[in-house]
């Protein structure tokens, strides 16, 4: 992200960053790139936060009490 956003720069201003990220896989917390991005000011838009539905019951055998 870093070096994205300093090859970028003499350009554009990078404002967001759209990176897989969700309750199960958090990665990008322990990779550096939220730092970064925190760093540099920028916004990061997750894709895929429900993990492809498995956090919203679509794949559970019967109704969540």
């Amino acid at each position: 992200m870093r070096r994205a956003h300093a090859a970028l720069a003499a350009r554009i201003a990078a404002g967001s960053n759209q990176v897989k990220y969700s309750l199960l896989d958090r990665h990008i917390e322990r990779d550096g790139v939220l730092d970064a991005a925190r760093e540099l000011g920028v916004t990061i838009i997750a894709y895929s936060p429900l993990r492809w539905a498995w956090l919203t019951g679509k794949f559970h055998r019967g109704p969540i009490s």
